[in-house]
């Protein structure tokens, strides 16, 4: 070890006392109080919002208030997910029209369905203009309307992963 410049063995002789002290380096995650070493990082906070979760499972007589066009996704009157929303309808529908409102900047897929057989799909989305939650209506292909429907699944086609549904309203 006599070779090495003596900075070297300087630089050495701390780290090798940081190491059995426990004491944090200056810089290091533990000295900005976010763990000691050898201890596990703790994920930083998050401020208050939960994540939203990948599915929810909603029903239709839940979703008959309308959020004002712009409403947050994540706000009152909104229902956030990632992947999946399953509406369950309460009873067989044979709607023509649908109205509902979702988060503008993404493209939805709603399947409709009785039981687990798909009996047709409806796209919509994005509305580029509108931020936030935006209304959608459209009128239902004629395999829903003479088959009916119990259950809609909704995901995504395209969009940022922030999914949120607000209302929806079937007309017969």
């Amino acid at each position: 070890m006599t070779d090495r410049h003596p900075l070297a063995l300087i630089v050495l002789t701390v780290l090798v006392c940081a190491a059995c002290t426990r004491t944090p380096l200056p810089g290091s995650p533990a000295a900005d109080g976010t763990s000691a070493p050898g201890e596990a990082v703790e994920p930083p906070p998050n401020d208050g919002i939960e994540p939203p979760p990948k599915e929810v499972d909603l029903e239709l007589a839940n979703l008959g208030t309308k959020p004002a066009d712009g409403t947050g996704w994540q706000d009152d009157g909104a229902h956030p997910f990632t992947e999946m929303a399953t509406i369950r309808l309460g009873r067989p529908w044979k709607a023509k029209t649908m109205e509902l409102s979702l988060d503008a900047n993404d493209a939805y897929r709603l399947e409709f369905r009785t039981g687990v057989t798909a009996v047709g799909v409806v796209e919509v989305g994005p509305k580029e203009a509108v931020d936030g939650l935006a209304t959608y209506t459209a009128e239902l292909p004629l395999d829903i309307t003479e088959t009916g429907a119990d259950t809609i699944v909704v995901t995504a086609k395209t969009g940022d992963g922030a999914l949120s549904i607000g209302h929806l309203v079937l007309t017969e």
